[in-house]
């Protein structure tokens, strides 16, 4: 009996590498590599929180009641860790180094050579090469209606394609250079 529950013990915590995840409709298989014996588990991730993990990352593997057949796996990869300060949290794709950083001074939306910082007191501050706003509704921008434009450059383009100076000035050509 003392063999039986030592060995249930024993199964109940492993670690593994992952060797691949199966994506099917509603749930995630991971096949894993647990000291040469490749095995199957259920990977899980926090409610909300969807990823496909690469191969070779990190599993812990947890079996419920000490059951082989019944494995599930928590799996990171530690080279994709971020630097981050005591408290603050990320969401981030280290291949294409894009994600939301939730930090102590600011939410910072960072991808693609574009950056929106959103910082106490309301201040939004967006670094792109290009800034396009779409959408069916009115766009106002300090209480003056802006329809159809685009924002490219530093040059606000009213719906008639003539450059508009400032935020809410009237149209005004600008010359050509």
């Amino acid at each position: 009996m003392i063999k039986l529950i030592k060995q249930k013990l024993q199964n109940m915590i492993k670690s593994a590498i992952l060797k691949s995840i199966e994506d099917a409709d509603f749930h995630q298989f991971a096949t894993v590599d647990c000291l040469g014996t490749e095995r199957k588990a259920s990977a899980y991730s926090p409610y909300g929180l969807y990823s496909n993990p690469e191969d070779g990352s990190l599993c812990i593997l947890l079996s419920q009641n000490g059951n082989e057949d019944s494995l599930y796996s928590l799996i990171w990869h530690p080279k994709n860790r971020l630097k981050l300060k005591k408290g603050e949290v990320a969401l981030w794709n280290k291949k294409k180094s894009t994600g939301i950083k939730l930090l102590d001074d600011k939410i910072r939306i960072e991808g693609f050579n574009a950056t929106i910082d959103i910082e106490p007191g309301g201040k939004i501050t967006v670094n792109a090469t290009e800034i396009k706003i779409d959408g069916s509704s009115p766009t106002i921008i300090d209480g003056i209606d802006i329809p159809n434009h685009v924002h490219v450059a530093g040059t606000l383009l009213d719906g008639n394609e003539i450059p508009v100076t400032g935020l809410t000035g009237a149209p005004v050509p600008v010359p050509p250079i």
